[in-house]
């Protein structure tokens, strides 16, 4: 049963700059991350393989968008607070849970896309033959 007179109050979980710093410092870690790793398998790779040069830069790239889109997703998080009637202030009583996270994703939809598509161009770029 709802009640009708309770305030459904919605707010977002991070900040914004909470969310733009944990953005960049994602971003920067997977960055180095995926460098890492490329230079791995670009060691591992064949000497015939002309473009293994290029694939700690590649995985790096991809990696950088990949934390990127992870960041922006934090600020999706919203913390919803339904307050009975007559209630105001914080009140330890009020049940408080996390719901709708991940509700609008445009921005990081198109983030994590371009990592995908790096990675894909990579995968094709070191194909032998």
């Amino acid at each position: 049963m709802v009640d009708r007179g309770a305030a459904i109050v919605e707010t977002a979980v991070f900040r914004s700059d909470t969310v733009l710093i944990v953005t960049c410092g994602a971003a920067f870690a997977m960055a180095m991350l995926g460098w890492l790793i490329g230079h791995e398998v670009s060691l591992a790779l064949p000497p015939e393989v002309t473009t293994r040069a290029m694939v700690p830069l590649m995985v790096g790239t991809a990696g950088l968008f990949v934390g990127a889109g992870l960041g922006l997703l934090l600020g999706e998080l919203k913390r919803v607070v339904r307050r009975p009637a007559g209630v105001r202030g914080t009140d330890p009583a009020i049940p408080r849970h996390l719901v709708n996270g991940l509700r609008t994703l445009p921005p990081a939809r198109a983030v994590l896309a371009v990592a995908v598509i790096l990675l894909l161009m990579t995968a094709w770029m070191v194909r032998p033959g």
